[in-house]
């Protein structure tokens, strides 16, 4: 029997490649596509929360199908010297609801693709200085299982914080 390099080594390689290429550019494409809130709502009492306020970061799923598997978290991070310099914590904020089963897409009710984590926790007291809040959201694609890790920041308070409650919808605007 004749080894054909060509035919038998060089083409099986080339075509694995290929499919290993096709593969990655598909698992890149079918991930959720997500978009967060850029300021955190500060909702007055009675302001769709419970009677004391809080607070409410707002996500809009952009992609057509739904995100699954949706965990939420919310903390204040923070510089602490300890002997040899300096290093960053985190404190974690209770979220009311911190897990989604399923965040629709898109496709089938654009107004229904929007969803706002709350915490009645004060969030204010200690975000100060260097000090900052960052929200961080983890999905999967329904279709294809693929996930993507989604995070914002919240590094200056007053830029960072509008009184108000979320419009309905796919709107970020705080009214």
């Amino acid at each position: 029997m004749e080894l054909n390099l060509v035919k038998d080594v060089i083409v099986p390689i080339l075509i694995g490649v290929l499919a290993s290429f096709v593969f990655l550019l598909l698992a890149s494409r079918l991930r959720p596509s997500i978009e967060i809130s850029r300021e955190i709502a500060k909702v007055p009492p009675g302001g769709c929360g419970p009677s004391t306020g809080g607070y409410a970061i707002k996500v809009v799923n952009k992609s057509k199908r739904s995100a699954v598997e949706v965990r939420a978290r919310l903390a204040l991070a923070q510089k602490i010297l300890v002997p040899g310099g300096w290093i960053n914590a985190s404190t974690d904020y209770f979220l009311m609801k911190d897990s989604l089963f399923d965040l629709p897409g898109q496709g089938r009710d654009p107004e229904d693709s929007a969803f706002r984590f709350f915490t009645h926790q004060d969030i204010e007291t200690r975000w100060e200085g260097e000090n900052y809040i960052l929200f961080s959201l983890v999905a999967k694609d329904s279709l294809s299982g693929f996930g993507r890790t989604i995070s914002r920041m919240y590094d200056v308070k007053r830029d960072k914080l509008k009184g108000g409650v979320f419009e309905v919808g796919n709107s970020m605007r705080i009214v």
